[in-house]
């Protein structure tokens, strides 16, 4: 192979390496926030660990469709959290596929709420400073318990 193919090709396997990491990173960093979520509900008492399945799941697309009229509200996003929490804890998949509309409202209202950080250069520095600072925690604690 000609050298300058074979130089173009190591730096695509260059990108691709560190396309890859920044993936497994990413994955890892959304893995561990999950799992922070579950043990904070777990912390908390696990107030929906009394319901029946049925009723966890009905539970959960009303808090659901709660958060899907207004995604940036902390408090109801938790109680999502919540609910999402005791179907994880017991194996049960989140029922994504059954909300229809509702997933497309919460879908719709997010855009608008990515569309207004990325129109405020304020806003989008202390978001891209926000996810800097969480995913260098996540690495210092991660790099932490591997050696």
């Amino acid at each position: 192979m000609p050298e300058k193919e074979q130089a173009i090709m190591n730096e695509g396997d260059e990108i691709m390496n560190e396309d890859e990491e920044l993936d497994d990173l990413v994955g890892s960093y959304l893995s561990s926030s999950e799992m922070d979520r579950v043990n904070d509900y777990i912390q908390r008492g696990r107030q929906h660990q009394v319901l029946n399945d049925k009723d966890l799941i009905a539970g959960w697309k009303d808090a659901f469709s709660t958060m899907a009229m207004d995604p940036s509200d902390r408090a109801v996003r938790r109680n999502e959290d919540d609910f999402t929490a005791e179907l994880r804890l017991r194996h049960i998949d989140v029922p994504y596929s059954c909300l229809g509309p509702i997933l497309e409202m919460w879908l719709t209202n997010t855009r608008k709420i990515i569309d207004e950080i990325w129109a405020d250069a304020e806003k989008m520095d202390e978001m891209v400073e926000d996810i800097a600072s969480d995913l260098k925690k996540f690495i210092d604690v991660r790099d932490h318990s591997i050696n």
